[in-house]
């Protein structure tokens, strides 16, 4: 009952003594909100959304998918990396200052958090921030990202492992965009 009248409370409501029903609302009707405004950017977070689609990443162990899509009001961008397996693993984005801050949900079980300070040319390099999930003095967890941008449909993506001891192994990506299949419209 409380969750419910704090809920009421948020969305200036009345709480009622009658209990609340269990009958979802049309799936047309939209929720009413405040006004956001227009979401933050900069410079590196425009340069991360033209990855929004569909990818094929090659790496050293064989092929992924990635698919990247905005959420939250175009204020963040969500990577899904082997999405629907059991090592799916997703990387949100969002912008911080004139960079860029990321956090990874790695199949390992962690959550790393990195910062790009800005876009370098066509580079954005990830730093390690902290880590949750992991000991950062032990290792186990992606320590960098570096992102390089070719072109339109191609990029690299360099991720950094630190493997604790102050050792450390490269994951390194190719990807390349997935272009729709023509249509046969005649």
């Amino acid at each position: 009952m409380l969750i419910t009248i704090l809920s009421l409370a948020i969305l200036g409501a009345t709480p009622t003594t009658t209990a609340p029903t269990t009958t979802a609302p049309a799936a047309d009707t939209k929720m009413e909100h405040h006004e956001h405004g227009k979401a933050p950017t900069n410079a590196a977070f425009d340069k991360m959304k033209t990855l929004v689609g569909d990818w094929t990443a090659t790496t050293p162990m064989g092929t992924s998918t990635v698919n990247y899509k905005l959420a939250s009001n175009g204020t963040v961008l969500v990577e899904t990396i082997s999405g629907g397996t059991d090592y799916e693993m997703i990387t949100v984005y969002h912008p911080e200052k004139d960079g860029v801050m990321l956090t990874h949900y790695c199949a390992a079980g962690n959550q790393p958090r990195m910062r790009a300070k800005k876009l370098a040319g066509d580079k954005l390099a990830f730093d390690f921030v902290d880590v949750s999930g992991a000991d950062a003095k032990k290792g186990g967890f992606m320590r960098t990202l570096a992102v390089t941008f070719k072109d339109a449909d191609h990029y690299t993506a360099l991720w950094t492992n630190d493997d604790g001891g102050g050792k450390t192994s490269p994951f390194a990506f190719e990807l390349s965009r997935v272009k729709p299949a023509p249509s046969n419209a005649n």
